[in-house]
């Protein structure tokens, strides 16, 4: 399964890496950082995204609309663990999930595990 991580955070790219390694070993991990549209991630054929947002900044949030227009595929999104309200609006606009940041890797996993088993996948 291929995991498309779209954050501008080397460092979080690198800890989900880590959590992808131990969760499901077998997939690949593709990181993209900086401006990302949504047919050139669809062309990727994930299998989940993990999806970086920023409060300045309402371009990942035009993207998860754009995914969720022509895409079912599980979305898990990241913020700020002190941005409520982005949160909100990330999963009124169709996320699977969220995650606070700085990332609590041992929960972060767990999210992963329950959104891919509600999609069918199999630990």
């Amino acid at each position: 399964m291929n995991i498309i991580v779209c954050d501008n955070d080397s460092f979080v790219q690198d800890e989900i890496r880590q959590v992808f390694k131990i969760v499901m070993p077998d997939s690949s991990v593709i990181a993209l950082q900086g401006s990302v549209n949504a047919e050139k991630l669809m062309q990727l054929d994930p299998g989940l995204i993990v999806l970086g947002l920023e409060k300045r900044d309402d371009t990942g949030l035009e993207l998860l609309k754009k995914i969720r227009a022509g895409s079912s595929v599980p979305v898990i999104t990241m913020a700020s663990n002190t941005d409520m309200d982005i949160m909100v609006k990330a999963l009124d606009s169709g996320a699977n999930g969220h995650a606070g940041k700085p990332l609590r890797l041992m929960e972060f996993a767990a999210r992963v595990r329950a959104v891919l088993r509600r999609w069918g996948y199999q630990f």
